[in-house]
């Protein structure tokens, strides 16, 4: 923010934009009214939702207006490119990276995020479009001090952090499910088992014979998909296989430490 979106009078979203806003009209300092708004937002938090809310982003609201001061005040950190299409860039970018490890870390920034959690925690109100409309009104209100490169180039910006943090959000959490079907599939399963992936056997009926049949559900993480393509290919090369892309699972071998466990 303090390197790459202020001094291109880029449009900043939540309370970054609100202390853009008062240097626009009232020639404050962004920082100070940032950490006027943070900490406002806070002591909101603190009374509405206890002080575990308030603690969860306690270390977000108050340091992010000292580093955003500390950072423009930096003389060697003001204008690093020239074009600020690479100033947009290198923010979608870095904020994006932030925000998404923040949010993969189960934290919060706090700032602008404390109004919807408050009105989604009292009310029930969905979280994200209440924070898009208020990031939509915060930028709203910029518009009549922007040129139209900047709104162009704030868009991409915005873009661009959302793409990035949503690819920061499912690094390394991608998996498989594959679904296979096959008359082998005692051997079949007793080769994925060996492999230490885990299965699970469904009872089916084949559609047009109308036969029992039994389908093995496999979980793997995508390094390991080929891995299990060969093994079903080697066993039985005609058997039936559709594999379906899972952007997040839950339970033992993924979020819970696996364990092998005995079968008597």
């Amino acid at each position: 923010m303090g390197v790459f979106v202020l001094p291109y009078d880029l449009l900043a979203p939540g309370v970054t934009g609100l202390g853009r806003l008062g240097e626009i009209y009232f020639q404050l300092p962004v920082a100070m009214t940032v950490g006027v708004f943070n900490i406002a937002l806070l002591l909101l938090g603190l009374a509405v939702l206890g002080w575990r809310f308030a603690a969860s982003i306690v270390l977000g609201s108050l340091s992010f207006p000292v580093f955003l001061g500390v950072f423009e005040a930096l003389p060697q950190l003001s204008g690093l490119v020239e074009d600020p299409l690479y100033a947009a860039l290198c923010a979608g970018a870095i904020e994006g990276v932030g925000l998404g490890l923040i949010i993969r870390a189960g934290g919060s920034s706090g700032g602008s995020d404390v109004v919807p959690i408050i009105l989604n925690r009292k009310f029930k109100l969905p979280i994200a479009p209440v924070l898009y409309g208020i990031d939509t009104a915060v930028i709203a209100l910029q518009l009549p001090e922007a040129n139209l490169e900047a709104v162009v180039l704030s868009a991409l910006y915005a873009a661009l952090y959302t793409v990035v943090m949503n690819y920061v959000l499912t690094l390394g959490t991608g998996s498989a499910q594959v679904f296979i079907f096959s008359e082998r599939y005692e051997e079949i399963n007793s080769r994925l088992l060996a492999l230490d992936h885990g299965t699970t056997l469904l009872r089916g009926e084949t559609g047009y014979f109308r036969r029992d049949c039994r389908l093995i559900v496999c979980v793997a993480h995508l390094r390991y998909l080929n891995e299990v393509k060969r093994v079903v290919m080697s066993v039985d090369p005609e058997a039936f296989m559709t594999v379906g892309s899972v952007r997040d699972v839950s339970g033992r071998g993924f979020t819970l430490r696996a364990e092998h466990l005995s079968k008597e």
